[in-house]
């Protein structure tokens, strides 16, 4: 391969190596890639995906549609275990939105050093 000059410094090929002199850098340089058959495979990854996207789609869909009738059915043949799971819903959702709201517990370091911030500033105001 001829030895050719860069923009950089002198440049030497050799083999399937370019050395740089100056920058003492040894790079292989990259193959020529066919950038159309990459991008056939990619078209046909993205029509497989959206195959498999239309697929589950479709499954959400049709277990989407059961779920009501399910849900009828169970009230239809037992009101009352349909009532208690109501409330047991309820109550969880409700126990949730209160202890999101609750203050949080502080540790028992965090309260002493309250306490300790807040004698330190009882000895200030003693002065």
């Amino acid at each position: 391969m001829p030895v050719r000059k860069g923009k950089t410094g002198e440049t030497a090929a050799i083999g399937a190596r370019i050395i740089d002199k100056h920058k003492k850098v040894v790079s292989a340089p990259q193959p020529e890639s066919d950038s159309e058959a990459d991008i056939g495979a990619l078209r046909k990854e993205i029509d497989s995906l959206k195959a498999k996207v239309a697929e589950v789609a479709k499954k959400v869909r049709s277990r989407a549609a059961e779920i009501p009738q399910q849900t009828e059915a169970t009230v239809r043949l037992r009101p009352v275990l349909a009532l208690l799971i109501a409330a047991a819903a309820a109550t969880a959702v409700a126990l949730l939105v209160s202890r999101a709201t609750a203050v949080p517990r502080r540790s028992r370091y965090r309260r002493l050093v309250d306490e300790m911030q807040e004698r330190l500033a009882d000895l200030r105001m003693l002065r």
